[in-house]
């Protein structure tokens, strides 16, 4: 799990070159790490693990509208928080499970690094629901996500 002493691990999964090396730049500039930089669904699927925390997922990618399911894979399969990037917002519905939402391109470095804060926030609230410490009594039974 990330912390301050541990920084995140980010997979980028982007097929345009010049975007992928801003966004990680942004990302690094933000204190965490690359997992790693993918253009196809099957890159990125070489590169998930449950150590990755949060992938940033175009939908349009060099092998074709992949993004919305290779979105969904990583987060079932591999317990990653994924947040789309797309310039075509209108392909995603409401409710994709396991996604966080989407940032519509472009995106400035601050919507990126509040999109990537933002995303880590409701990954750390989903691991810990549930996991109340001995001895602590909460008052209401669960958070909102908008709590996060």
């Amino acid at each position: 799990m990330f912390s301050t002493n541990n920084p995140a691990k980010i997979l980028i999964v982007e097929d345009d070159p010049m975007l992928a090396s801003f966004v990680a730049l942004v990302v690094e500039g933000e204190g965490h790490t690359i997992a790693g930089i993918a253009a196809t669904s099957k890159a990125a699927r070489n590169m998930a693990c449950e150590s990755v925390d949060l992938a940033l997922v175009d939908c349009n990618l060099a092998d074709g509208l992949t993004g919305m399911e290779l979105g969904r894979e990583l987060a079932d399969k591999y317990n990653i928080a994924v947040i789309y990037c797309t310039g075509q917002p209108e392909v995603l519905s409401n409710d994709i499970p396991g996604a966080i939402g989407v940032l519509t391109k472009p995106a400035t470095a601050d919507m990126i690094a509040s999109a990537v804060v933002y995303g880590l926030k409701v990954k750390l609230f989903r691991e810990l629901q549930g996991k109340c410490p001995t001895g602590l009594r909460m008052f209401r039974d669960h958070l909102s996500y908008s709590d996060a």
